[in-house]
């Protein structure tokens, strides 16, 4: 069947050279484009009321839209290398300090309900062990939910209460996906070898759709994937054959859950799957 895309918008936005990943917010024409990779990132915010990119500053080293898309929180790294992390406006004026943070190399996500931050540690020489831990959204409550292995990318359920992450397999050196519950402290492998960025959430945070790489290493340049669907009540699969050759990147599902979209990084073309 042929699915066509309605009530389409136009954005006409200055060019800005160098951008790897687009930010957006829950609502709005606002994003942040990021440019750059691991400890050399930095983000500009575009202002749709003036048409114009905001550089934020340097110090930033992590950052994450609010769920009401009008405020942004951000790690920010001092010239001592001391952490802090900071509620504000989308290009970091109006700022509010919310807590110390442990190091100054974490990565930050914002649950879907705004009240938890995930934060891990986005290491590059000691590829054994980092925590998941989580803070409230006043700074005020910390906990460590995983403990072992050496952990890389959060993906949040719709539900707030639970998340996706990938783990470093020592043996094979390849990333698998785990499921956490920041209430209950269950953790547990899904048992396939991919990455939260292949991943996408259906809406009752019961299920994942994931494209799981058949050649090649997620995460390590580009690979060919198929698409599965897994019950996580009972980890039963469910396998989607793409019917081309689909490296899945940025997936996203339609209101009911019934195609799956992604950009296909082979050809960087969006393609969407049935999954009736």
């Amino acid at each position: 069947t042929t699915v066509l895309l309605s009530d389409k918008t136009e954005l006409t936005v200055p060019s800005k050279t160098n951008i790897s990943k687009i930010l957006w917010p829950a609502v709005g024409n606002s994003y942040l484009a990021e440019s750059g990779s691991d400890s050399a990132r930095q983000w500009s915010y575009y202002n749709p009321d003036s048409g114009s990119y905001v550089d934020l500053p340097t110090q930033v080293k992590s950052v994450a839209w609010v769920p009401t898309g009008n405020k942004i929180m951000f790690v920010w790294v001092d010239s001592k290398g001391k952490a802090t992390l900071n509620l504000s406006d989308p290009d970091t004026t109006h700022y509010q300090l919310l807590t110390d943070l442990y190091e100054p190399d974490n990565e930050i996500s914002i649950s879907p309900d705004g009240q938890t931050v995930l934060f891990f540690r986005n290491q590059t020489a000691d590829l054994t062990k980092n925590n998941i831990s989580t803070v409230s959204s006043d700074g005020k409550t910390f906990k460590t939910v995983v403990r072992d292995g050496y952990n890389k990318g959060v993906l949040w359920a719709p539900d707030s209460r639970k998340f996706l992450f990938s783990r470093l397999d020592p043996t094979t050196q390849k990333f698998t996906l785990w499921v956490s519950d920041i209430y209950s402290g269950e953790t547990r492998n899904l048992g396939v070898a991919s990455i939260p960025s292949k991943a996408v959430w259906t809406k009752d945070s019961a299920s994942i759709v994931v494209g799981v790489p058949t050649s090649g290493v997620a995460g390590q340049g580009v690979t060919t994937d198929t698409v599965y669907k897994i019950d996580l009540a009972g980890s039963n699969r469910t396998e989607f054959p793409t019917g081309t050759s689909a490296d899945v990147q940025e997936p996203f599902l339609n209101l009911d859950g019934t195609f799956l979209f992604f950009r296909n990084a082979q050809d960087g073309s969006l393609y969407y799957l049935s999954l009736q």
